[in-house]
């Protein structure tokens, strides 16, 4: 195992059998198809991943949000690869995809559809976890995703 990158205290692991896990906080993301119903102020029609020709919709599908270190930081595809999001407060978690690149610095971000999967506040706006040990992210770069009985497919950033 070997540490990828540490960012907001936070160490971005790459286990031995390729796969990545971080332990995070939890923004909400509302970006991409769905528009923005709560008016969040950082809100961005568009997502990293596309399916079908279009940006993901944050209400409908469940993603994870990756700093470019991990697209980087691997030679797998990233985008669209399978992902997890465990939420320990609930003890839930979620099959996901990977479908959007966050800012350079900032780790911890999930679309409105995984929070609620998982149980936590799923506001863009006041929703979220904000402890670092609560939220567990997994991702299998690589690997395309199936989340919600949809394939994905593995895409360049």
């Amino acid at each position: 195992m070997k540490i990828i990158a540490t960012l907001q205290g936070c160490e971005i692991l790459l286990h031995n059998d390729g796969h990545i896990s971080f332990l995070a906080d939890c923004d909400i993301d509302c970006d991409g198809s769905g528009g923005n119903p709560e008016g969040d102020p950082y809100f961005q029609p568009d997502t990293t991943l596309h399916h079908e020709g279009k940006a993901l919709d944050a209400y409908k599908v469940p993603f994870i949000v990756v700093p470019p270190a991990i697209v980087y930081g691997v030679p797998q595809l990233v985008m669209g690869c399978q992902a997890r999001l465990h939420y320990r407060e609930t003890g839930q978690s979620v099959m996901c995809v990977v479908g959007d690149l966050g800012p350079r610095l900032k780790v911890g971000e999930a679309s409105v559809r995984a929070a609620r999967k998982v149980g936590m506040p799923s506001s863009p706006i006041s929703g979220g976890c904000g402890d670092f040990r609560l939220c567990l992210f997994e991702l299998w770069p690589g690997k395309a995703a199936l989340a919600e009985g949809i394939q994905y497919n593995l895409q360049r950033s």
